[in-house]
């Protein structure tokens, strides 16, 4: 379960988190983690457009698609 009060915060902003996934990456990696086509939902892209204004950076967000199968070997990274 990760639904423990360490898990919730609950000042200026209301938020469960998940600690497991928790960390600093640089912006490149979280840019295209957020791109990746396994997470895209209805209404995402629109989301996304708004958020990193600007043309998309391909790029990038193929880059870590090639490295990620290569990481999850190792690691537990979703």
């Amino acid at each position: 379960g990760d639904l423990l009060p360490r898990n919730i915060l609950a000042n200026e902003t209301t938020a469960i988190l998940d600690w497991e996934l928790a960390g600093f990456c640089p912006s490149f990696w979280e840019y295209a983690r957020v791109h990746h086509h396994g997470w895209r939902t209805p209404g995402w892209d629109h989301i996304l457009g708004r958020l990193f204004p600007g043309p998309r950076r391909e790029k990038e967000v193929r880059t870590v698609d090639k490295i990620l199968p290569l990481l999850q070997v190792n690691c537990s990274i979703n």
